[in-house]
């Protein structure tokens, strides 16, 4: 089973081009490496705007999201580092984190 986590706070850091989700529970379970960059799968909408993200392998896979399931149209992939309750989204340009996301209430 699939655990998920609620995205409660998105932040863009222009300098180093990264996206920070800060989620309601703990990621660390979620992948082999905490600490350390590792590759999950960004879901995005139909206009490339992050809706969550797909991060390790049964049985730690969690996702964590921003909007709803429905709202996911194709994913990519990319390089995500876990650090507790945050995710930070390596190269996050290429999932328009430089820009106001409409999943961000």
């Amino acid at each position: 089973m699939i655990r998920e986590e609620r995205v409660v706070r998105l932040r863009f850091d222009a300098a180093r081009n990264e996206l920070t989700l800060e989620c309601e529970g703990d990621l660390s379970g979620a992948a082999t490496k905490p600490g350390g960059a590792v590759t999950a799968q960004l879901l995005l909408d139909r206009a490339g705007f992050l809706v969550g993200v797909d991060i390790g392998t049964e049985p730690n896979r969690t996702v964590a999201m921003l909007g709803r399931h429905e709202d996911v149209d194709r994913t990519a992939s990319g390089r995500v580092i876990l650090e507790g309750r945050t995710v930070r989204v390596l190269d996050a340009k290429g999932a328009r984190g430089h820009e106001p996301n409409p999943y961000v209430r």
